[in-house]
């Protein structure tokens, strides 16, 4: 079976993905979102994400962040939706290298399932990193999941966070 890194945003958003995807791949968990803030909530988001992993039997690599590496990354541009399509290329492309050099066929993300994203650039930006790095970006739309993903994130007792991620979503601009 082909292996697929996933790029985990949180928990409730993995929730259904994980076993969709676990019918087609061998699926490894990829907790890479330096965009998160502040600190609590990106612990919170990870226990969640450590939860569903677990759940599913899953693993989890949690790679080296730091909040400042975002802010250096989206420089000036803290408006949407220009900030949020810097955040999706900054993790997309370290999940993609990552990815490319661990042997994976294939990337994606949970954050295909959200109906707040910017879905048409986020596939476009999936698609671009996994041209950068080699690998093929596994595309799938994910948004008729959203309500199981609720459901499921209840029956778990998950985290369910109130914006985004980044201090800019938290102040809703």
């Amino acid at each position: 079976m082909e292996k697929l890194l996933l790029h985990i945003c949180c928990g409730p958003c993995s929730a259904p993905i994980i076993p969709n995807l676990n019918t087609k791949f061998d699926v490894l968990g990829f907790y890479f979102n330096p965009n998160i803030y502040p600190e609590t909530e990106f612990e919170q988001r990870l226990a969640s994400a450590k939860k569903v992993v677990e759940f599913n039997g899953i693993g989890l690599i949690v790679p080296e962040q730091e909040r400042d590496d975002f802010f250096e990354y989206i420089g000036d541009t803290k408006t949407k939706p220009d900030r949020c399509l810097l955040c999706y290329k900054q993790r997309l492309a370290r999940t993609a290298e990552y990815a490319s050099e661990n042997g994976f066929s294939h990337f994606s993300t949970t954050l295909l399932i959200s109906p707040f994203q910017y879905h048409d650039k986020l596939k476009e930006i999936g698609e671009e990193a996994g041209k950068e790095f080699g690998i093929k970006f596994y595309y799938q739309d994910f948004r008729p999941l959203y309500k199981e993903s609720r459901e499921i994130s209840r029956g778990l007792e998950l985290y369910l966070q109130k914006y985004c991620g980044c201090k800019f979503s938290r102040k809703r601009k």
